[in-house]
């Protein structure tokens, strides 16, 4: 007799690596484009971490950033699993979550925000339990607008 599958530990760590390394990525090539941007204004590099920290529409775009890859594994794992999808999504997101609790101590204090850490921690795991409902059009799984 076939057992149920219960739970795939590649779905999650696949998730996982579409999170964080999509995350840490997208976030280097912005902070390239922004930094090149800045510079030829004749900013030095302390000016330009200066700047972009303090940059609302910044921070906010790359909160906006990982949270999507957040989605994007959650979205990922399912797919790859292709059973139990909330249960792999879910746990991608308390991976991902957990990664960013443990480096969090390596972080310069002024590095982002409080509220960009709060917003992002608050945030991970229902974004990543949404990625699954973006691999289907049906109307019961799907993401619906009232």
């Amino acid at each position: 007799m076939d057992q149920p599958k219960r739970f795939s530990v590649g779905a999650v760590l696949i998730g996982s690596a579409v999170d964080i390394g999509g995350t840490f990525l997208a976030s280097i090539v912005i902070g390239i484009i922004a930094a090149a941007t800045l510079m030829t204004q004749g900013m030095t590099p302390v000016q330009l971490q200066s700047r972009l920290q303090g940059d609302t529409t910044f921070v906010i775009g790359e909160l906006i950033l990982g949270l999507g890859f957040s989605g994007l594994g959650g979205y990922v794992a399912a797919r790859v699993a292709k059973f139990n999808e909330l249960m792999h999504a879910g746990s991608t997101a308390l991976i991902c979550l957990a990664f960013g609790l443990l480096t969090l101590p390596l972080a310069s204090p002024s590095a982002m925000p409080n509220w960009f850490r709060i917003v992002g921690e608050v945030l991970v795991i229902p974004m990543a339990l949404a990625g699954p409902d973006c691999k289907t059009s049906e109307p019961s799984r799907g993401l619906t607008s009232a």
